[in-house]
């Protein structure tokens, strides 16, 4: 093969690799189709595809050994909540009385409002401000927000 065609060879490869990373969710495929774009600029200089398909092998693992990790820790380091999980820590109103015996009570946040249970026990009276601290389904588990929650943070 001459270089131009171990060239358009490695940009072959790179594209069934991107074409395999947009069809899994593991983020892995993504590294060697990164290396096959390097490996081809590599091919217009070095004629042996052995040495080639070495140095493809080599930095392949070690992307997926080295760079893979710290780039799906820094996804999860964002700390970006969504859905059921950004609710947890919210400040709600009570909009209808939480009786946990009686099964009864809901919050409002926003415009949604949910069927909410006191951590306790204890009856919280409509128009109490309480946090968000365990969604179970669609049913939101609450705690009275107190002076001592507060001053720590929380």
């Amino acid at each position: 093969m001459d270089n131009y065609s171990l060239y358009v060879f490695w940009w072959g490869i790179a594209g069934a690799f991107f074409l395999l990373e947009l069809v899994t969710p593991a983020t892995i495929f993504i590294f060697p189709a990164g290396v096959a774009i390097v490996i081809s600029l590599l091919s217009l200089f070095v004629d042996s595809i052995l040495i080639q398909g070495i140095a493809f092998f080599v930095l392949s693992v070690a992307t997926i050994a080295l760079i893979r990790p710290m780039f799906v820790n820094s996804k999860k380091d964002i700390g970006y909540k969504n859905g059921k999980a950004s609710l947890i820590g919210k400040e709600v109103r009570v909009i209808e009385t939480i009786n946990n015996e009686k099964e009864q009570g809901r919050v409002k946040h926003a415009s949604d409002s949910f069927p909410a249970r006191n951590a306790d026990d204890a009856i919280i009276k409509e128009g109490q401000r309480v946090k968000i601290i365990q969604i179970d389904g669609i049913t939101v588990t609450v705690e009275v927000i107190t002076k001592n929650n507060k001053e720590k943070g929380e």
